[in-house]
């Protein structure tokens, strides 16, 4: 990888947790959110945010796809998808037939 970082002229892809997603990066295309329900995204103090919606209005306003992935989704994602807003795509399988962890 260059030393261009998030101002490469390339694509790039950048890996970040909540704050980051804020950070300008040239030629954006995909935001993954993954298991978008988990109670980490959201910010609780001053300001308060939810980092999921936050890359949603981010790939928004960059014209990407951004993809936000869970097993149980949070009510706002399947409401959104009841209303036709986002679309579900569904993975029936683990990837290469893996099982799934045990809970402890």
């Amino acid at each position: 990888m260059s030393s261009g970082g998030a101002f490469a002229a390339e694509p790039r892809a950048l890996l970040s947790e909540r704050v980051r997603r804020l950070c300008p990066v040239q030629n954006l295309g995909l935001i993954i959110v993954d298991e978008e329900h988990d109670q980490s995204y959201k910010q609780e103090e001053v300001p308060r945010y939810n980092g999921r919606d936050v890359a949603i209005v981010r790939a928004q306003g960059a014209n990407a796809v951004v993809v936000v992935g869970s097993a149980t989704p949070s009510l706002e994602t399947r409401y959104n998808v009841e209303r036709e807003k986002y679309k579900l795509l569904e993975m029936p399988e683990r990837i290469e037939s893996r099982p799934c962890r045990k809970s402890s």
